[in-house]
């Protein structure tokens, strides 16, 4: 118990004192000694609540699961990679009760798990109880970093990389795929296929759309690449947290045969093949780190 709760304590009890004294002596009575050991007790704090439980739980981002229950002391939440911060609220069932946070309000979020201990200390200033707030920050829609907005995460690092970025902006002119419809073979449409299909199977100068984004460069970032037709997909899929499409179609680096290659509608969501040396689409490079 602090200093001031024993002073305001001590204060109560005088007047309970005051009051019962004079109450008595009107009746021709006189206190006996066990209410004097009742209030000397409650001076003294030996009767101070012992509730440590909470009466609520907030949030100023994504929901509690499960929902609150003073019973319940671990819960989760989970965000999106834009939220950078939370704050958590306790709210005590006894208000002479404190509540103390690890680590202190509002949370600068990591990416991955950010643990947020709730400490409920009772009045009496020994009983105590905790609960965890596990905030689960996720990856898609956060800054990486060269810049770009994240929007895949593959959940481990293999192969030199975990997550995908694109680019805030189109570049600023339109290419065709290629110069003439040939075939050009080695190419995939799987997510991760994007960087050997820019680099390689689409090395030559004549493969324009990808020597566009091959060219591209912030600050020392020098490694991106046209995406693949399933990364293109991801694109549209979270192309609102990426921002800064037009209602276009777009070039992957995936082949479609001979004459064709893989492009998407960034309105509808419409995925074609057209043809290489014809379709003059807009180019949104990305990377992998």
């Amino acid at each position: 118990m602090t200093r001031e709760r024993k002073v305001a304590v001590c204060r109560e009890a005088v007047a309970r004192v005051v009051v019962i004294v004079a109450l008595l002596m009107l009746l021709g009575g006189c206190p006996d000694d066990s209410i004097f050991g009742t209030l000397a007790n409650d001076a003294n704090g030996e009767h101070a609540g012992t509730n440590a439980e909470l009466s609520g739980l907030m949030v100023s981002e994504g929901n509690l699961t499960p929902a609150f229950d003073s019973g319940i002391t671990a819960y989760e939440v989970q965000v999106l990679g834009a939220v950078q911060s939370i704050t958590v609220t306790a709210t005590s069932a006894d208000a002479n009760a404190t509540v103390a946070y690890d680590p202190a309000q509002p949370v600068d979020l990591a990416i991955g798990e950010n643990p947020v201990t709730i400490t409920v200390t009772a009045e009496d200033g020994t009983t105590t109880k905790e609960y965890v707030v596990l905030v689960v920050r996720d990856a898609v829609g956060s800054a990486g970093p060269a810049g770009g907005i994240v929007f895949y995460d593959k959940g481990d690092d293999s192969d030199g990389w975990r997550y995908l970025e694109a680019w805030t902006e189109d570049e600023e002119v339109t290419e065709v795929w290629k110069t003439v419809d040939s075939w050009t073979g080695g190419t995939s449409k799987a997510i991760g296929a994007g960087h050997s299909n820019t680099y390689i199977a689409l090395a030559a100068l004549e493969h324009s759309a990808a020597e566009r984004a091959r060219m591209y460069h912030v600050g020392a970032f020098d490694d991106w690449f046209l995406p693949s037709k399933d990364e293109l997909q991801l694109m549209f899929e979270h192309r609102d947290v990426i921002g800064g499409f037009v209602s276009s179609y777009y070039w992957s680096s995936s082949e479609h045969d001979d004459k064709l290659a893989w492009a998407q509608h960034f309105g509808h969501g419409s995925q074609i093949s057209d043809e290489k040396s014809q379709g003059l689409w807009y180019i949104r490079p990305v990377r992998a780190f």
